[in-house]
């Protein structure tokens, strides 16, 4: 210590200054000073003069000398030296000559510093590589955690990989070797291991299967998560997918899947099920999914199911004819719908926008059209006015949470789901718009019947003739002249009070609200029509509920907008179904027969109207644009989805 007390002592090593102080003081209370160990017996080179004279670089010191069992291990290890290098010795976890008692809680090795000192390679990818940099996990992990709390019970490293005879994972003896893990986990866990190893999966692994999953793959190896998190609960799907990827594709494809792919965690999942360390086979009357106990699986969040609700396939796959013969077939009728109309209505719109285009290059249209001459004439009275309004303001809520459900796989969908509140405020928005429709609807067969009974209109004239806006022999002789006109093969037909393709949305609003309407019912209250219905009129509900509100929302987004603002007569926007007056040259072009009706039958002096003012403008032209924005929006999301 006369050399080695100097604080300013250095020697040069590869080109950079080194201390030679050693504190003294310090090393007296270290494990080896307090049980007398001199510097010489350590450094056994030192014990002549010629240090002195020569100091130079002192030989490795060789701890096994006296530590020979835990340097007999570490030879075994993956820390030992690799092509004459060693990867960490001694001193690189116990220190030098700061050594101090394990239970020592200032030591290096202490169990709540053994982290921290392990982190010193395995926090650094450039020195151990990227697979071996763990320590950030395991910081982030339930066990660092734990650990940072002061929990001497929580896992540390050295007990699952050892302390001096660290094996790779691949070595048989490992502790964290496939086929130990479990083992190794149960020194701490050993309840959870005695009902791991009764299960399917703890079985396959005493058979010495190389399919049976171990502890990490659920939990993972360092970022081990608590259970009772959603990030834990979550990403478990993703854990069982691993394995179980064709039940995991059909456990997304339903309802319980898509809620938790944007994000919701209190909805059934793989452990909700099936359970988590206590898996069993189906055929096992103790199994959660079991013939037997699946009934009260189920009631665990529907606690109203009858038995006819287990009747409901949660992992159903529809392209299977043989196991699902109804839903498959339902399945094919609604595919068969989407594409037909999409097909019919695409190339409808296609061939109207290229004749409008030949139309605006040729000034072919009617030379007044866009110059109005002051007067106007109501085309829709308050009640269509309100009833529309309320029609396409629930209708682009439904469609703004209900597709990303549909779509839950896609970025847009997670982040659209996650700006409206998460699933549980896109559910509740969902249903009271769903309310809505059946409220507009029922406000629209109550307008009928008052039309009826106060003798505005006779019930033929409501179901027949040029003021009815039921389809009639007159649309299909129109479909068929219009689509000669798209080619050129003849005159534009001219239209009454409602077009072919208006009375089409108009039955298509019937046609959605009795099976969207319905089918939505049956998946909102899926406990109570089960105790009449099988449990298979759920997955039937979710089919047509889910393909039906595809195709409208793909018709309304595409086709009706086309029709209605976007085609080259209309563009940018027609605001009619909300100012409700047409000028007198588009009335005249747009439709003739009423016109003439109208002037025939002496009833056109009592829709005239004043122009609509300038704040109606605006709010038609700001809701318009609104809602073509929005609708177009996610009409691009859709498409670039069913595409991916």
């Amino acid at each position: 210590m006369d050399c080695h007390g100097d604080r300013s002592m250095t020697t040069s090593r590869q080109g950079r200054d080194v201390s030679l102080f050693v504190d003294e003081g310090a090393y007296a209370k270290t494990v080896h000073g307090a049980n007398g160990v001199a510097c010489t017996d350590c450094h056994a080179d030192t014990k002549d003069k010629e240090h002195l004279k020569n100091p130079g670089n002192l030989a490795e010191v060789v701890c096994g000398q006296c530590h020979e069992s835990a340097a007999e291990k570490h030879k075994l290890g993956v820390h030992a030296a690799k092509d004459g290098k060693t990867i960490a010795a001694c001193k690189d976890c116990h220190g030098i000559h700061d050594i101090l008692p394990v239970k020592n809680p200032d030591s290096r090795v202490y169990p709540l510093n053994i982290a921290d000192t392990c982190g010193e390679c395995h926090d650094d990818a450039q020195k151990v590589g990227a697979k071996l940099a763990v320590y950030g996990d395991y910081e982030a992990g339930q066990h660092g955690v734990s650990t940072r709390k002061g929990m001497l019970g929580a896992a540390v490293c050295t007990d699952c990989h050892g302390s001096h005879e660290i094996l790779s994972a691949s070595e048989p003896t490992s502790p964290v070797n496939k086929k130990n893990i479990v083992t190794t986990c149960g020194r701490c866990h050993a309840g959870t291991m005695q009902i791991f190893n009764n299960s399917v999966h703890g079985k396959l692994l005493t058979e010495g299967s190389e399919d049976g999953p171990s502890c990490r793959d659920c939990h993972s190896s360092h970022r081990i998560l608590r259970v009772d998190k959603d990030e834990f609960h979550l990403g478990m799907v993703a854990g069982c997918a691993g394995c179980h990827n064709e039940a995991a594709n059909t456990y997304y494809s339903s309802y319980h899947g898509q809620v938790a792919d944007l994000g919701f965690a209190k909805v059934a999942k793989c452990v909700d099920c099936h359970g988590s360390h206590n898996i069993l086979p189906p055929t096992d009357n103790k199994s959660k999914v079991s013939s037997v106990q699946l009934l009260e699986t189920c009631k665990q969040c529907h606690p109203k199911a009858t038995p006819k609700f287990i009747g409901y396939s949660t992992h159903l796959n529809h392209s299977d004819k043989k196991k699902y013969p109804v839903e498959s077939a339902i399945f094919g009728v609604m595919s068969a719908l989407l594409i037909n109309v999409f097909l019919f209505f695409g190339i409808h719109t296609l061939l109207w926008f290229i004749r409008g285009m030949f139309v605006k290059l040729r000034h072919e249209g009617p030379p007044h059209l866009g110059n109005p001459t002051g007067r106007y004439f109501l085309r829709f009275n308050f009640y269509h006015r309100i009833t529309h309004f309320l029609i396409f303001t629930s209708f682009m809520t439904l469609s703004l949470t209900g597709l990303p459900l549909k779509f839950h796989h896609a970025a847009w969908a997670k982040m659209l789901a996650a700006a409206l509140g998460g699933f549980q405020m896109c559910g509740f928005m969902h249903r009271m718009m769903g309310l809505v429709t059946f409220g507009y609807f029922a406000m629209h067969l109550s307008y009928i019947a008052y039309l009826w009974i106060s003798g505005k209109m006779k019930l033929l004239e409501i179901l027949w003739g040029p003021k009815s806006i039921v389809p009639q022999p007159k649309d299909a002789v129109d479909l068929v002249d219009n689509i000669k006109w798209f080619l050129g093969m003849g005159p534009q037909p001219k239209f009454g009070r409602f077009t072919y393709w208006e009375k089409f949305d108009y039955l298509a609003v019937f046609w959605g609200v009795a099976v969207i309407g319905l089918s939505g019912l049956v998946l909102w209250f899926p406990e109570q029509f089960t105790k009449i219905l099988p449990g298979i009129a759920i997955n039937i509900a979710w089919i047509i509920h889910a393909d039906e509100a595809l195709l409208a929302t793909g018709f309304i987004f595409l086709i009706h907008f086309f029709n209605t603002h976007l085609r080259v007569e209309k563009f940018p926007l027609d605001p009619v179904i909300l100012t409700g007056r047409l000028d007198e040259e588009e009335f005249r072009h747009e439709r003739p027969l009423e016109f003439a009706l109208r002037r025939q039958d002496g009833s056109l002096r009592e829709v005239q109207t004043n122009a609509p003012p300038l704040w109606m403008k605006n709010f038609a032209r700001a809701v318009g644009w609104t809602f073509v924005f929005i609708g177009f929006a996610l009409l691009i999301g859709m498409i670039s989805s069913l595409f991916s």
